[in-house]
């Protein structure tokens, strides 16, 4: 049986780590980025059962775009966003990403 990778994405490398740790400790494979350039550079495609956690709020590349290039993908990871934002900012983001 192989185990689920999840993939994490967060401007702040503790967080990072922070998080990777718990997905670990969950009994899953974690993959950490500080920068959602390089996420895209090196992951091409993703095994259907992947998932993103995703900080929404980062410099270069934000959350939302980098929920947009997910959406052009053939199998995008389920998406668990994340963000020191108020409700209102996730629950939007939540939106866009059940529109695309």
């Amino acid at each position: 049986m192989t185990k689920n990778m999840v993939y994490v994405i967060d401007d702040e490398a503790e967080m990072v780590e922070l998080l990777a740790d718990v997905v670990e400790l969950a009994g899953l494979k974690a993959q950490g980025y500080t920068c959602a350039r390089r996420f895209f550079e090196e992951i091409s495609a993703f095994e259907s059962d992947s998932i993103l956690v995703l900080d929404l709020l980062m410099p270069g590349m934000d959350g939302i775009e980098v929920m947009r290039r997910l959406a052009e993908m053939k199998k995008p990871p389920a998406l668990i966003l994340i963000s020191g934002h108020d409700i209102g900012v996730l629950h939007a983001a939540e939106k866009l990403g059940h529109a695309q």
